[in-house]
């Protein structure tokens, strides 16, 4: 048995995008007084603290000074969910909500490891009815590095399962080939889902240990069982 640690935008949700970007350039301009082009950047699988310094890179800002002022910027970021929420648009995608649902009746633990920032995560999770299956999660303000959320989500799981959970025993699900990186990286079993940005093709270039189209294909659960 595989215990999958699923993405979230792309992969269980699909998120209006040009909204998420939004609150970048809130959190920057609240704390840097600058308005960033969005579009210089290719945030697709990045978690939200390397957004944050990537972008702010970009305006000359060093990445200690940006690492200094995440905590402000991500406290921000909540400030901008909490004013916005009832304009964000968020759905399951197709077959997430019947595989979350399938694997907690057959007792597998699933978790998420995403890019957002917890508040955001949380909330996706909420308005899409997802939430009643998941463990427990990580998210992109728990470190800078997507890989470094490996070893923080193994010890939440074995603490909310109450037994030991070998990190042998993970695989991550996303649709970008940074998932697959941060699988490989963390030294872990990854699946490309072509649900997002990119095809099948590319996640199979990328090297994930299987490629699926959806979350319907019978296979997906097939490898989580074995």
């Amino acid at each position: 048995m595989k215990i999958p640690l699923f993405d979230l935008d792309g992969t269980l949700i699909k998120s209006d995008h040009d909204f998420k970007l939004n609150r970048f350039s809130f959190a920057i301009k609240k704390v840097f007084k600058i308005d960033v082009d969005l579009g210089l950047l290719v945030t697709h699988g990045m978690i939200d603290s390397q957004i944050l310094i990537e972008l702010l890179a970009l305006y000359d800002i060093p990445k200690e000074k940006s690492e200094e002022k995440l905590q402000e910027m991500f406290f921000v970021m909540e400030e901008f969910l909490n004013q916005n929420e009832d304009k964000m648009f968020y759905k399951p995608l197709d077959g997430a909500f019947d595989l979350l649902k399938k694997l907690n009746e057959l007792n597998i633990p699933s978790s998420v490891l995403t890019g957002n920032v917890e508040c955001f995560g949380w909330n996706k999770l909420k308005k899409t009815n997802l939430k009643q299956f998941i463990v427990t999660g990580v998210f992109g303000d728990m470190a800078l590095i997507r890989s470094d959320l490996v070893p923080i989500l193994l010890e939440k799981l074995q603490l909310e399962c109450d037994e030991e959970i070998q990190k042998s025993n993970l695989v991550i699900v996303g649709d970008t080939p940074l998932d697959i990186k941060c699988a490989k990286d963390a030294g872990i079993y990854s699946v490309g889902v072509a649900t997002g940005k990119y095809s099948k093709k590319e996640l199979e270039n990328c090297g994930a240990d299987l490629v699926v189209e959806s979350l319907n294909e019978p296979k997906l659960l097939e490898y989580l069982l074995n």
